[in-house]
């Protein structure tokens, strides 16, 4: 994802869905940003770890830098001209076989003409006698719809005959299961008035039921009360004989008259007895009231059953009653459809009498057709469809005969047609692939010589372009370099590897042999400065920790160089642990991580901090 600040909003620019190309997207971002991943990570920025990687050299560097610095550009299209030699050498191998089936052609050709001749005539004279048997053709199918006519109608009238024979059977059986049903009963109107005798005493019944059931109620309602009443005299009298057997109230501690609570006692018990006896009495009579009850309940269910059964008999006969109704009329309607169809069979006899398919039995039978049984129609229409088919066959193989001939002898013709149009495409390409031959041979001469001069030409802007580089290196070695302990700078033309050399010396040796002081730091800064230089880079270089690894002198120079360079390019952003170059930024930022907010904060610091 690639997005921009806007107004101080972060706008997207472009972006990768799930089961897009990251082709396409690179591209985006290159035509956006004006460079792509090598450039970036080669000049632009590399981390701290990666950044003396360059001054190495290896396979990896020198396909880098051959892309960055253009070199590539001609070894890509030396091998696109190569390979374009090599598929153009290929199709010279088929000069010769081109020539000889080119000849070979030209006979089919001559060929496959003479055919078409002699089948066309044959074919000519095969369609003229198809329309001969046509015309013959037409006046039989006429007579074959009549035939068939006839059988459809024969066949309807069986039909016929057989849904008015499963109609009979039908009625009989719906009319012996209805006299099976009113056993015991002369007709409908016995059931309907058994029925509703039954159920005017089932409502007489419940009547009475609803009646004894509220008088069970107030019963139970007046044995509550009593027995509430006797539980009231029976606590009295405990009472009364406590206080008697002591003497005085054991509640207020007053004496009492032995002679006022004898009566008083005797009075209660009577009260009590009394009392019993009348309860005694109700509950004879809630039981005498049940046991109707249960009697009367006996004998509503019995009536219930009796309802039940001669509901679900009248439902029965109903639907039967239904069902013969229905049937009477179905049995008319086919009467009808028997006299029209028997008519419409007898209107065609005319026209098949004249004719040798029927004999003067089979006609007589289609005179008189009502009068015959269902095996006898059977057998008439099996006879006058074996006859029909028969004649059909007979007219069909002749016709199928025919076509075959013709259908065969119009493949041969088109399949030839086909071969000759194919022979002549065919005659066509070969000559014009032999004349593009000798246009072939000639761009084979010139894709080799163009070859050649690609070779020639990357390996002048190899030595070219590393010149140069190593020209803007030494120059900005000198820019950072406090001393100038090295005289010049080299690439070896292999693996692109850094090579400088010492002051005093006539030999170049690679800068990784140098150890201490940040020699190979120094000279990998100066290497992606000119390798920004010479691609055009102006934009934002990023250098992580460029200083690491130098000494302290080194140090400053490395800084002060890099100040100058801001000048030349639009933004330099310095990463740094220790602060080095912070007097020089033009802004500082500060990064750091906040544990409580589980998150990095970027703050822009004054100058004077």
């Amino acid at each position: 994802m690639l997005e921009k600040n806007i107004g101080g909003n972060w706008a997207l620019v472009a972006s990768s869905d799930r089961g897009s190309r990251e082709s396409d997207l690179r591209k985006i971002i290159v035509n956006y940003l004006g460079f792509d991943k090598r450039t970036f990570f080669n000049v632009i920025y590399a981390p701290q770890k990666h950044f003396v990687q360059l001054v190495r050299g290896g396979i990896e560097v020198k396909r880098d830098l051959d892309t960055i610095l253009g070199i590539s550009i001609a070894q890509a299209v030396a091998d696109l001209l190569s390979e374009a030699s090599k598929q153009l050498e290929a199709k010279l191998v088929e000069e010769d076989s081109l020539k000889r089936l080119l000849n070979d052609r030209l006979l089919d050709k001559e060929r496959l003409l003479n055919d078409l001749r002699r089948l066309s005539a044959d074919l000519i004279a095969k369609k003229k006698e198809r329309e001969q048997l046509t015309s013959e053709i037409g006046e039989l199918e006429s007579l074959m719809q009549t035939f068939n006519a006839i059988s459809n109608k024969i066949s309807a009238i069986e039909d016929l005959f057989i849904m008015r024979q499963n109609s009979l059977s039908l009625r009989e059986r719906n009319l012996s299961q209805l006299r099976q049903i009113l056993q015991g009963y002369k007709s409908i109107d016995d059931v309907h008035r058994d029925f509703q005798t039954a159920k005017n005493t089932l409502d007489m019944l419940l009547c009475e039921l609803s009646q004894l059931e509220a008088a069970i109620n107030n019963l139970k309602s007046e044995l509550s009360h009593m027995e509430a009443d006797c539980g009231y005299l029976s606590r009295i009298l405990e009472d009364r004989r406590e206080v008697a057997d002591k003497g005085f109230c054991p509640k207020c501690g007053q004496l009492v008259d032995p002679v006022v609570i004898k009566k008083e006692l005797e009075k209660l018990a009577k009260a009590l007895h009394q009392r019993k006896a009348e309860l005694e009495k109700k509950k004879d009579e809630l039981s005498q009231a049940e046991d109707k009850s249960r009697r009367l309940q006996s004998k509503r269910l019995d009536l219930e059953k009796k309802l039940a059964r001669l509901e679900a008999m009248l439902r029965q006969v109903q639907l039967i009653d239904s069902e013969l109704r229905k049937l009477e009329g179905a049995l008319a309607e086919l009467e009808e459809k028997l006299d029209i169809e028997t008519k419409q069979v007898i209107s065609l006899i005319p026209q098949v009498a004249a004719t040798c398919l029927l004999d003067q039995h089979a006609i007589l039978s289609l005179q008189n057709i009502k009068q015959l049984s269902i095996d006898q129609l059977r057998s008439l229409r099996y006879d006058i469809e074996s006859r029909t088919r028969e004649r059909q066959a007979t007219i069909r193989a002749r016709i199928s005969s025919l076509e075959r001939e013709i259908s065969e002898k119009s493949v041969f013709v088109k399949r030839w047609a086909n071969d000759l149009k194919k022979v002549l495409k065919e005659i066509s390409e070969y000559s014009n692939r032999i004349r593009q031959i000798e246009k072939i041979k000639e761009r084979i001469k010139a894709y080799a010589l163009s070859e050649d001069a690609c070779t020639s030409l990357q390996e002048l802007l190899r030595n070219t372009m590393l010149r140069v580089l190593a020209s803007k290196t030494y120059y900005w070695y000198t820019m950072i370099s406090p001393d100038r302990s090295y005289t010049a700078v080299s690439f070896d033309p292999e693996s692109y590897e850094l090579l400088v050399q010492p002051a005093g010396s006539s030999e170049f040796y690679p800068v990784k042999a140098y150890t201490g002081g940040g020699v190979e730091t120094i000279f990998a800064l100066s290497l992606r400065l000119a390798l920004a230089e010479i691609s055009g880079v102006y934009g934002p270089l990023m250098f992580d920790e460029p200083t690491d690894a130098a000494s302290e002198r080194t140090r400053d120079c490395i800084m002060e160089a890099l100040y100058k360079a801001s000048h030349r390019f639009r933004q330099v952003l310095l990463i740094t642990h220790h602060g080095a170059g912070k007097e020089l930024a033009g802004s500082i930022y500060q990064v750091r991580y906040d544990a409580s907010k589980r998150s990095s904060i970027v703050e822009m610091l004054n100058r004077s901090m």
